[in-house]
């Protein structure tokens, strides 16, 4: 978020534009950021000391992640022309991008009070108030926004009415626990028995950033059943971190494994992109085995795109890899529709001994949001359609189907 509006405020610059510098912004909206560094180095060398096209170097150089350098053309910038708007203007938003959200408002506020009439700074500003208060922890921050907000009421009534009155709306239990009832069947090949499944899973929010989560799943494969117990917690780790620890039980352990226990630790490196490693520890009666794993993503627009990769040590065995790339769009705010492939090995512990298997998987699946007369927004459908050829011992035709209710 922080990164898109950075990229629109410097396009919105209020000062009359030369016709090298609309050059750059058709440049820059076809984000094309080495063609408009190209057109500012040309200026510099007819102009070496032109200060609007140093301002362009140094917001470009942000734009291109270079924020030691950007950070120091600007100070320089500044040390030169201290009041002027501009300057500050896209210091500030360098900072925001670097990450530097308190020191980005302090610029902000600098270039608010050179010029009080800028909505695009009062715009951003807020942004950033708003930002510091949802994600800072400062026991202040939320009154710091409200004050900002009603400041801008007074001057810039249509500003303020793009940004709620409260950077952190109060807790409410409405749409934050979650009842899911699903059912799923496999078709295989070669003569061999079909899977069924069912499950029902809760998940439900205690606080702002804490979500738990817990799972029964009963099971049938090749003419035996199991029940599974499953349970989980995201807890929030700071700015950006967030743990996941997860947990199975089974007490038949005829298909699934006795018990697993899984760790992941979720981070926001940059905006739009996630980044989870984690590990797994699983027992069968028979066999255990490490499962280490990577996961990562990144949104743009309506999209996510996605990559895992596995590693699992059998104990006292031999190991195995998987890669998993997963595709998502989304339409209606949160309903989605993906496709996904894996390829990989399975390693599994047989009374015959080791047995490795290549596999390979493909699926389609969504979540459509019901919003009609018959259901509330609150209801939703989730659907797979999936494909595995596992080896040369079978091929499984799959779907699943499940529905989703939030209250």
């Amino acid at each position: 978020m922080m990164r898109y509006l950075f990229v629109a405020l410097s396009l919105a610059i209020a000062s009359p534009s030369l016709a090298w510098e609309q050059d750059v912004r058709q440049s820059l909206d076809s984000n094309d950021i080495p063609r408009a560094q190209a057109q500012v180095d040309a200026v510099l060398r007819a102009l070496p000391g032109d200060r609007d096209a140093l301002l362009w170097q140094a917001r470009l150089n942000a734009m291109s992640d270079n924020h030691p350098l950007a950070r120091r053309q600007f100070d320089e910038l500044l040390r030169l022309d201290p009041d002027n708007v501009d300057v500050r203007f896209a210091s500030a938003q360098q900072y925001a991008w670097q990450g530097d959200v308190s020191q980005a408002i302090q610029e902000a506020e600098r270039a608010r009070s050179l010029a009080p009439d800028y909505a695009a700074v009062w715009a951003f500003e807020l942004e950033l108030a708003r930002t510091w208060a949802r994600t800072s922890g400062d026991p202040d921050a939320a009154a710091s926004y409200r004050r900002r907000h009603q400041a801008a009421q007074a001057v810039m009534p249509d500003v303020a009415a793009e940004y709620p009155a409260e950077a952190i709306q109060p807790f409410s239990w409405r749409g934050r626990r979650m009842l899911e009832i699903g059912y799923d069947e496999d078709y295989l090949t070669g003569g061999r028995s079909d899977w069924r499944g069912a499950d029902v899973a809760l998940q439900w929010q205690d606080s702002r950033d804490r979500l738990w989560y817990s799972r029964f799943r009963n099971t049938s494969r090749f003419d035996q059943s199991d029940n599974e117990y499953n349970a989980g917690v995201y807890l929030p780790m700071g700015n950006r971190r967030q743990l996941q620890l997860d947990a199975t039980y089974s007490p038949t352990a005829r298909i699934r494994p006795a018990w697993s226990a899984y760790a992941g630790f979720y981070l926001v490196p940059r905006d739009r992109w996630g980044l989870q490693p984690g590990i797994r520890r699983t027992h069968y009666d028979d066999s255990d085995s490490t499962t280490g794993s990577l996961l990562v993503e990144h949104y743009r627009a309506s999209w996510r795109y996605a990559y895992t990769f596995f590693l699992t040590q059998l104990d006292g065995g031999g190991t195995g890899a998987a890669h998993v790339v997963d595709l998502r769009r989304y339409y209606r705010d949160a309903s989605h529709v993906g496709a996904g492939i894996g390829v990989g090995r399975d390693i599994e512990s047989t009374p015959l001994g080791q047995q490795i298997t290549d596999v390979l998987g493909a699926s389609v699946f969504g979540e459509h949001f019901l919003d009609n007369s018959w259901f509330s927004p609150d209801w939703s459908v989730t659907w797979r359609v999936a494909f595995t050829e596992q080896g040369d011992a079978y091929d499984r035709i799959g779907w699943r189907l499940g529905l989703r209710y939030r209250f």
